[in-house]
């Protein structure tokens, strides 16, 4: 589901609208590709070969907010997707969207969430299993399915590290014709 979610909030941010700009859209690319360091309007219009104050005009008309408002909103939704999958320390979840302190993320998130960073990550945990529900998925049957996956990857590895061929992956149709199937019955 993480995957999913990843791919659609990607599929919003990455895809511009092709009624965009050329200059929206590579600025719009920039943002994506340099958001942990950061990238001022300045420096995108430099980048991009127009002036400031250009690309800040075009980026409020066609994206209906300016563009720190989309570099905070995109650094909102990366934090927000690390949370989802829940490998973080929040302390230092600032650094790895971009944010140069926790208190100005903590006020960006607010305004954007409506809730602080340590509400989300809690109301996301709820949440996954709430939609899960809603969907008639339950609990044991997502942990039916890893289990069901873990499985099916150990006996692959073993029969890769046994050396074991399954009769449909034999080169040539005629190799089931060689095989002596009286060591098979010796094995039983």
């Amino acid at each position: 589901l993480h995957h999913i979610y990843d791919k659609i909030v990607d599929g919003l941010y990455l895809n511009p609208n092709e009624s965009h700009s050329v200059y929206v859209k590579k600025a719009i690319q920039l943002v994506h590709s340099l958001y942990k360091q950061g990238i001022s309007l300045e420096e995108a219009a430099e980048h991009i070969g127009i002036t400031p104050s250009y690309l800040s005009r075009l980026f409020k008309e066609e994206m209906g907010q300016t563009y720190t408002e989309y570099m905070n909103a995109y650094r909102i939704d990366i934090s927000k997707r690390i949370m989802e999958n829940g490998d973080y320390v929040m302390k230092e979840m600032y650094k790895q969207v971009g944010f140069n302190n926790y208190s100005y993320f903590i006020k960006v998130f607010k305004e954007i969430t409506g809730s602080t960073p340590n509400t989300y990550a809690k109301i996301s945990k709820v949440n996954k299993w709430d939609l899960l529900r809603k969907h008639g998925v339950h609990q044991k049957f997502v942990i039916g399915v890893y289990i069901f996956f873990i499985f099916k990857f150990w006996v692959a590895f073993i029969i890769r590290l046994v050396g074991w061929k399954p009769l449909h992956c034999l080169e040539a149709p005629n190799e089931l014709s060689k095989l002596n199937w009286g060591d098979l019955d010796e094995g039983i």
